[in-house]
This record gives C-alpha cells, sequence and structure tokens, in this order.
C-alpha cells in the first residue's frame, strides 16, 4: 500500500501531463491497468537534433517490462512520436519544458523524441511495473 501511494504521489506531483490529465489512479492514467505500479528504473535522456527513443537496458532490466512511463521535459522543447516512426523538428506532438508526459504500454518502445529548436530537452524518466 504505501509502495503504490507513493507512485501515484509521485504522478500527481509532475503537474501538467501531455497525454493524460494526472489522476489519482494508474488505471486512469493508461486505461485497462487492473492493478497498481511500483518504480523500478529512471534515465535522464537528452534529446538532441537526432531522433531518440527511450534506453531499452534502462527500461526492460531483470524481468520487468514497463506499464507505464512517466517524463518531465526540462530546458527546451521537443517533439515526439509514440507509433515507432522518428519526429522531426516539424513533425510529431510539440512537448514544452516543464511539462509531463505519460506513455502506456507499448508506446514506451515505439517512443521517439527531437530538439526543435537548437537548445536540447532533457527527460526525467521514471518507469513502473504492475505489482
Amino acid at each position: 500500500m504505501a509502495r503504490r501511494l507513493g507512485a501515484l504521489l509521485l504522478v500527481l506531483a509532475l503537474g501538467c501531463v501531455a497525454l493524460a490529465p494526472v489522476s489519482t489512479s494508474a488505471q486512469a492514467l493508461c486505461p485497462g491497468l487492473a492493478r497498481p505500479v511500483f518504480a523500478y528504473a529512471y534515465e535522464q535522456l537528452t534529446v538532441a537534433d537526432t531522433a531518440v527513443p527511450l534506453t531499452v537496458a534502462t527500461y526492460l532490466t531483470g524481468n520487468f517490462s514497463p506499464a507505464v512511463a512517466v517524463a518531465r521535459l526540462e530546458t527546451a522543447q521537443i517533439r515526439y512520436r509514440d507509433d515507432g516512426t522518428a519526429p522531426t523538428a516539424t513533425v510529431g506532438q510539440p512537448v514544452d519544458p516543464g511539462s509531463a508526459l505519460v506513455l502506456c504500454g507499448n508506446s514506451v518502445g515505439a517512443f521517439k523524441a527531437i530538439r526543435t529548436t537548437g537548445a536540447s530537452g532533457v527527460l526525467n524518466i521514471s518507469y513502473y511495473r504492475l505489482l
């Protein structure tokens, strides 16, 4: 129960969410989740002028694969796609610094991001697995 509460408080603390409104439960963030989630991995990813995916070696640790990834953007605007296609500086979903986004299920592996200007963005990403 304490782990679940901690994970939910982290999600609530993130504020603005790009893909889904922040709610009090993981089930509301990712429809279809019937069990609570637990944070198990973290990474900081610099998003530069070439589209980058999330780091597989980070989110596929041990026997875990992510049910949810929550990321907060710092520094500069980026664009992303979560359909496996690389975004460009002008094509993809824009994310402004200070915004957060939530990726559910297969979107984690399909995610790619690129910066929109000369400044690179930094994503702080927490990965959550089902309990």
